[in-house]
């Protein structure tokens, strides 16, 4: 069962302008997002292989493990003469 009404009183249909106005909005806005996409990809992928190469350094540097994981840190055993 269809109901019209929303929380918002009944709703009622678009005349053909309207209609018209909105998907030439929807259309609109599509192409925007899809120009900004495209704008910020180079960034994403600069930001992409840079987090890459942190990732590469921390895990060879024994900070973090293959899955990205902080490695435990354990402390030096220290002398048991203590500081001369």
């Amino acid at each position: 069962m269809t109901n019209n009404t929303s929380n918002h009183g009944p709703r009622r249909q678009l005349t053909a302008q309207e209609r018209d106005e909105l998907i030439g909005a929807v259309a609109s806005l599509g192409v925007t997002l899809a120009r900004f996409t495209e704008a910020i990809r180079p960034t994403l992928i600069a930001v992409g292989q840079q987090l890459a190469a942190l990732y590469s350094l921390l895990q060879e540097a024994g900070l973090i493990d293959a899955d990205g994981n902080p490695v435990p840190f354990e402390a030096p055993a220290e002398d048991a003469g203590g500081e001369p």
